[in-house]
């Protein structure tokens, strides 16, 4: 199941067909690059008509990506392969591979939120998926692994999916608690354990998570008056495409609780509440990262 959201619900436009020829070109010229930041600079110069061209928008956010979401709670299963030699693709002496795999008939859901340009590649992006589908995801996929059936693509407005978090919010309520449902990623460790600052650290990022994503920007941070939280501290590995490296970052772990008061829950604050539990906060959060859920103290809605 793979829901695929879109900022509005804009008249979809039909884009132009692209110049094979000059797609080929295109194409030599990104294999010359070798850094995230020369290929996001690439494809931020280029004037033609390119599917994936918003994607790698310098100046705003185009896309969010869910994290993937299995619906059973289901074990990872290990196997064990003859290793093969990248020129000759035979068997490699003396080389066992181990690797942990999903099981097969596990379900998993995930979400691609698009916005502004980026709507107009829904239509690609559901070929993309159809295609992955056929050819498989994750590692072995020349071998036949990580194929999957589709169950249904749903498109919804990403409107609806941000009033229902909006919805949640009480204005007669200014403490609010949050429970992360995907780890939050910090800058630092000292973003995570400075308690005594720990508002100004949450009012800023949903201050600039909100500017990120929304058209009409909001400048000012609502003001946090006091903090608690129950801190499940643990590291997250992955290697960023951005840097080019593995990076560990520290983390809030699933289920880290913050009880945030507010001076008052105005509309900018219940916006930029609802804007972070959709959409997540703090690094990473374009990949899944940093999503919450709110609800009163030692009441969960």
């Amino acid at each position: 199941m793979c829901p695929i959201y879109s900022r509005h619900k804009p008249e979809r436009r039909h884009t132009e067909s692209i110049d094979r020829t000059a797609l080929q070109k295109h194409i030599n010229e990104l294999g010359k690059l070798h850094s995230y930041h020369e290929i996001q600079r690439f494809h931020s110069d280029c004037h033609e008509n390119c599917p994936v061209k918003s994607f790698f928008d310098t100046q705003k956010t185009n896309a969010i990506f869910s994290c993937g979401i299995l619906k059973e709670k289901s074990k990872y299963d290990m196997f064990t392969r003859i290793a093969l030699t990248k020129d000759s693709r035979s068997a490699a002496e003396g080389m066992i591979v181990n690797a942990e795999c999903i099981p097969s008939g596990v379900e998993f859901q995930f979400s691609v939120s698009l916005f502004d340009d980026a709507i107009d590649v829904v239509d690609k992006l559901t070929d993309a998926i159809n295609l992955a589908s056929q050819n498989g995801i994750g590692r072995f996929k020349s071998i036949g692994f990580g194929r999957f059936d589709i169950e249904r693509i749903d498109e919804k407005s990403v409107e609806d999916l941000v009033y229902c978090s909006y919805d949640k919010l009480e204005p007669d309520n200014s403490k609010v608690e949050i429970e992360f449902q995907t780890p939050l990623i910090f800058n630092n460790s000292k973003e995570a354990f400075d308690t005594k600052n720990s508002g100004h650290v949450f009012s800023t990022l949903l201050n600039k998570r909100y500017n990120d994503i929304c058209i009409d920007k909001m400048t000012k941070s609502s003001a946090i008056s006091s903090t608690e939280m129950r801190l499940i501290p643990e590291f997250i590995n992955r290697y960023s495409y951005e840097i080019g490296r593995k990076e560990s970052r520290l983390s809030a772990g699933i289920e880290s609780q913050f009880w945030l008061e507010f001076d008052e829950i105005t509309e900018d604050v219940k916006s930029q509440l609802a804007i972070g539990a959709s959409f997540g906060i703090g690094l990473w959060c374009n990949c899944g990262f940093g999503i919450f859920s709110t609800g009163r103290r030692n009441e969960k809605y």
